[in-house]
């Protein structure tokens, strides 16, 4: 209900990572600018509500569906499709996308510059062909835990773009992709101190609720 009331306004960038925010919530989104909108984790969304916001809210530039698991393919068609002007795109932690995903990125985002598929083990040496195309303007690319994306394919990108991270290991265990039967410690990129600032804010979080659920044990 909250999000009706944003209907109409002015707002440009809306940051709702980590709400529970389901589909009804993004379809709410009427007559309202956006530009930039963070739906990060929000793990009850799907790719109805995708296709519901972007039909209502075509001039998004910078969108982050991080770790919204639910997420697959049609998703990003629908960002694709709709979205012409879209700039960035964050889909780390998306455990069902595959490289139809980023053929439809290709196919319809044309100024496409920055995209994040960290943790996407779906993603193969297709997808870094289809990114090709569209070098320039696409310049910077984030490929942390990707392990069907080969390193030969990867550096061969490299010399295209500006910025590039690519590594084969396997997701970290707060990726969430326990049910997919991975469970591994944090791994830390070597690239930039926000990498790394992901990763030890994500190890304190879970050292918060082993806490919490000790002192409810003891109690």
């Amino acid at each position: 209900m909250s999000l009706q009331w944003l209907s109409g306004s002015s707002v440009c960038s809306l940051d709702i990572g980590g709400c529970n925010i389901q589909d009804e919530g993004l379809a709410a989104l009427e007559r309202i600018g956006l530009k930039k909108l963070v739906l990060a984790e929000c793990v009850y969304i799907t790719d109805i509500g995708i296709e519901k916001l972007c039909r209502n809210v075509r001039g998004l530039e910078h969108v982050d569906v991080s770790h919204c698991v639910a997420l697959s393919d049609p998703a990003i068609r629908s960002i694709s499709f709709y979205c012409r002007g879209l700039v960035t795109l964050r889909m780390s932690g998306c455990p069902k996308m595959t490289d139809m995903a980023v053929q439809y990125l290709t196919s319809g985002s044309q100024y496409l510059r920055e995209l994040d598929v960290s943790g996407c083990v779906l993603l193969t040496d297709r997808s870094l062909r289809h990114l090709e195309k569209i070098c320039p303007p696409f310049c910077s690319i984030t490929m942390a835990f990707c392990s069907s994306i080969s390193k030969v394919a990867a550096l061969k990108l490299q010399p295209r773009v500006k910025y590039w991270e690519h590594s084969n290991d396997d997701p970290p265990y707060w990726f969430g992709y326990s049910s997919m039967g991975q469970t591994h410690a944090v791994t830390r990129s070597t690239r930039t101190d926000d990498t790394w600032e992901v990763a030890e804010r994500h190890s304190a979080n879970d050292m918060r609720r082993k806490y919490r659920g000790d002192i409810n044990k003891s109690q």
